[in-house]
């Protein structure tokens, strides 16, 4: 999320503490602007930028978790949350954590 211009450490965190991953996957992938806003600091302009640079990837996240699901149903679940730890970590680290206070202070570990 932070690879996307105008959305910084502090904005992804506010984006991500406003609601689950699978709602903003949603809302990402039906351009749900409306959603992505209610997050604080996040007007329409940054939500449909990051609608637009992320939806393909996205999409092809979920297509590789669509598949994975069927090939092992628990697999599925160690990938999407290793991605997403992996994301909270150099959220953190943008704001200057280090990574082992990071893993510390959000159940990362």
């Amino acid at each position: 999320m932070i690879t996307v211009n105008g959305i910084g450490p502090k904005a992804a965190i506010a984006i991500l503490s406003s609601m689950s991953t699978d709602v903003l996957t949603f809302a990402i992938l039906s351009e749900d602007i409306k959603t992505i806003e209610k997050a604080q600091g996040i007007g329409a302009k940054t939500a449909k930028k990051l609608v637009l640079e992320l939806k393909d990837k996205v999409g092809v996240i979920n297509a590789k978790a669509v598949e994975l699901r069927s090939d092992s149903s628990s697999d599925i679940s160690l990938t999407i949350g290793s991605a997403i730890k992996e994301e909270a970590s150099q959220v953190l680290e943008a704001l200057g954590y280090s990574r082992d206070r990071g893993y510390e202070g959000n159940n990362c570990n």
